[in-house]
């Protein structure tokens, strides 16, 4: 699997770039950090986001990860990149 950790709310390179990198039959993943995680980023892959890094109460349509669960992605995958 490929990880991309996003970290901007404005990057929409990277959900593209990696939406092109699942077409091509490779497994991806969505990994938002940071700013990227209140920015309502949309996509059909995987997508994982920092809990700690929501607001209180914050509302998020994908799934919620603590820092143990993000070092465990970061483990599992065999490319991470961060945008």
């Amino acid at each position: 699997m490929t990880l991309h950790i996003i970290r901007q709310a404005s990057d929409a390179q990277a959900v593209h770039t990696a939406e092109q990198q699942a077409a091509s039959g490779r497994h991806v993943a969505l990994l938002l950090l940071q700013d990227a995680a209140q920015a309502g980023v949309q996509s059909a892959l995987p997508t994982f986001v920092c809990s700690d890094d929501l607001p209180p109460g914050g509302q998020s349509p994908h799934e919620r990860v603590d820092y143990d669960r993000i070092a465990q992605l970061i483990d599992e995958a065999e490319k991470v990149v961060c945008w």
